[in-house]
């Protein structure tokens, strides 16, 4: 994998960071980061991760051990059927199922996926794929999320997609932002999925959904690398049409004033 998707930052290559749970990837705990105030969020409060389909009866036990109050589960309904969740048995979890990118209800989901493997249009690709999809389409799933997390009786909370690369990226990528986090430190913190690529690449060669189109594994690469340039387009999506990430927040999601500042009393110390 080329350095350019990874680069040092001292927060996010925070060990801390890291949660392993076996039979799970890219959990990560969203502490440690320093806002432009000064700031830091709070460790132990928001997990972001990929799915918890294969945790073993150990991950179980770990998963459990972090006390996690809520599961945002935001994968769409066929991904759910087809890999669900494993979880404690001995701890109850409020799982909430909210699916964001749900081919049911986007009828040209089959073209945004056929260009996915234009290597010339990726970078368009998932510009509408984060903002459109995920941000313009589904804002009052992300709205719903950041609400459940500004409610202490909700935390620990995990939100996660299949990966924990887009969906979840985009959902931290707006609350990290609300919080205060400088951009750059959201980035490294999006860029730290591309230490599962590997990973995500077997996964992708193995998909029965993935094989039945007969492509070469160099171009799933735009599913597999969470590249900076998705999150910077991203974030020019939000300002030419917002303002700011809060603004759109506020415009479209149904979350209000209070709220956010809620998520930065709870989250920040």
């Amino acid at each position: 994998m080329s350095d350019q998707h990874i680069q040092p930052h001292a927060e996010a290559d925070n060990p801390q960071r890291i949660i392993a749970l076996d039979g799970a990837v890219n959990f990560r705990d969203l502490g440690g980061y320093t806002t432009a105030d000064g700031r830091t969020t709070r460790w132990g409060q928001l997990y972001r991760a990929a799915k918890l389909t294969n945790l073993t009866d150990v991950g179980v036990e770990a998963l459990a051990a972090l006390d996690v109050q809520t599961i945002y589960d935001v994968r769409s309904g066929r991904e759910v059927a087809e890999e669900p969740d494993r979880l404690p048995t001995h701890h109850t979890i409020d799982h909430r199922h909210r699916p964001i990118v749900d081919p049911a209800h986007l009828s040209n989901m089959r073209l945004l996926f056929n260009a996915l493997f234009r290597r010339n249009n990726v970078i368009e690709t998932f510009r509408e794929s984060y903002t459109r999809i995920v941000l313009d389409g589904n804002a009052l799933i992300v709205g719903e999320v950041l609400t459940a997390i500004a409610d202490p009786a909700c935390r620990p909370l995990v939100f996660h997609c299949a990966a924990g690369k887009d969906r979840t990226g985009v959902i931290s990528a707006i609350l990290l932002d609300l919080l205060g986090v400088p951009r750059e430190s959201v980035i490294a913190d999006y860029a730290l999925s591309n230490h599962y690529a590997d990973h995500l690449r077997q996964s992708l060669k193995h998909n029965p959904h993935v094989r039945r189109l007969r492509l070469p594994l160099n171009k799933l690469e735009p599913l597999v690398l969470a590249e900076p340039v998705n999150l910077h387009r991203m974030y020019g999506w939000l300002d030419t049409n917002y303002g700011s990430a809060e603004q759109y927040v506020l415009a479209r999601t149904g979350v209000d004033a209070a709220v956010i500042e809620q998520l930065r009393t709870e989250l920040l110390a």
